[in-house]
């Protein structure tokens, strides 16, 4: 976690907490006790991880953006 940003540590988080709702609305996390926590756990996870592998993507674009404009 040395290489990651304070935004991007934050915006991981929001998404992995919204995963989490996400799935609770479409009701995709089962009732019984351990496997609704399991589902909860990866829901997090996939969040959490899709910002973590998408976000280099998402500032290199803007830095590339950036230097066109100058």
């Amino acid at each position: 976690m040395a290489g990651v940003s304070r935004s991007e540590q934050i915006t991981a988080i929001v998404v992995a907490i919204g995963m989490y709702f996400l799935f609770d609305h479409f009701h995709l996390i089962p009732s019984s006790y351990l496997a609704g926590r399991l589902m909860a756990k990866a829901a997090a996870a996939l969040g959490a991880g899709i910002v973590i592998l998408l976000w280099p993507f998402i500032v290199r674009k803007k830095n590339d953006e950036s230097d066109d404009d100058s």
